[in-house]
């Protein structure tokens, strides 16, 4: 606990006997101790479960659970982070390795912030670190929501392994929608829910690269060879086709609406929504008719009042 705020961490365990001591060590041996270390065992088919609840036995303040049925890493996240009972809350991977300020760093900068996230630098299998950092993508909030929420869409300035959320700003955000990473969410949601984003440079995680990884990180989402295998893809469904024609009609429907509209702003709303088309991936001219209503409230009005936050909810949970 410090300056009276309990510190929790919620841990997302699948299959990950190999590594997951290694990094509950690492968490424990911080300059700032948590109060208390929440694992989420997704239904693990090796030993996972049985290892960390040895583990809990001589380190109390290590919580186990073991899910019913298998949710898939975000949902597992948002389990663990609802049996978090801290102030302030971190999220761990099960085969990385915190440095030793790790809590220390997040802490010290979250005093005016409600989301605070850092730097990782990546290491191979065998925990050798490689000199590459995870480098996010970081925007600066300018006050201008447009500005803002376009650079949101187009980057990924956050990395859940290296976060601190405020329990209090978590709750409003709660639930992690399943066509969203979890960490992209929390830093889309915190900063259109009027709250306040931070980034440290520092690195505070080991980043372990591994084909066992769960998720990868965003520059491997875009790779060359991930967008061969789109084209094969498009190539090879006519069902896609069908749908890019979808797309294409809507757009000139929306610029045929928009066409009087300051090029600048056009072009912000075309962006924002072919991504919260493209998160839907179905014909959706409800939310178009939504999107086209409230435009005005949702990217120019200076007080946000939340409704940027109701939007995005609107087009990823419909």
């Amino acid at each position: 606990m410090v300056n009276g705020k309990k510190i929790s961490v919620a841990l997302a365990a699948y299959n990950g006997s190999k590594f997951i001591i290694e990094q509950l060590d690492s968490i424990l041996q911080q300059s700032i101790v948590p109060d208390e270390i929440v694992v989420c065992d997704d239904c693990s088919t090796d030993d996972t479960f049985d290892i960390v609840k040895e583990y809990s036995n001589e380190h109390p303040i290590v919580n186990v659970y073991k899910n019913d049925v298998n949710l898939g890493f975000i949902k597992n996240f948002e389990k663990a982070a609802k049996l978090c009972t801290g102030d302030c809350i971190l999220f761990s991977d099960q085969d990385d390795i915190w440095t030793k300020d790790h809590i220390e760093i997040l802490i010290n900068n979250s005093a005016d912030a409600d989301l605070v996230c850092a730097n990782a630098e990546n290491m191979t299998m065998d925990g050798k670190l490689t000199g590459r950092t995870m480098k996010p993508l970081f925007f600066h909030q300018s006050g201008d929501i447009r500005v803002d929420f376009r650079k949101m869409i187009f980057t990924q300035y956050s990395q859940g392994a290296t976060m601190l959320i405020k329990r209090e700003m978590l709750l409003k955000i709660l639930p992690f929608p399943n066509k969203m990473f979890h960490d992209i969410w929390m830093g889309f949601a915190t900063y259109l829910a009027g709250g306040k984003v931070k980034y440290v440079p520092s690195v505070i995680l080991h980043y372990r690269r591994w084909g066992g990884n769960v998720t990868t990180v965003n520059n491997e989402r875009i790779s060359r060879l991930n967008l061969l295998n789109k084209v094969k893809f498009l190539v090879s469904d006519a069902g896609v086709f069908d749908n890019l024609l979808n797309k294409t009609k809507v757009g000139l429907y929306f610029a045929k609406r928009y066409k009087n509209t300051p090029e600048a702003i056009r072009s912000e709303l075309f962006q924002a929504y072919w991504f919260t088309y493209d998160m839907t991936h179905k014909k959706n001219i409800k939310a178009l008719k939504y999107f086209i209503k409230n435009h005005n409230d949702i990217f120019l009005a200076k007080n946000r009042k939340g409704m940027p936050l109701r939007f995005l909810r609107y087009f990823i949970f419909n």
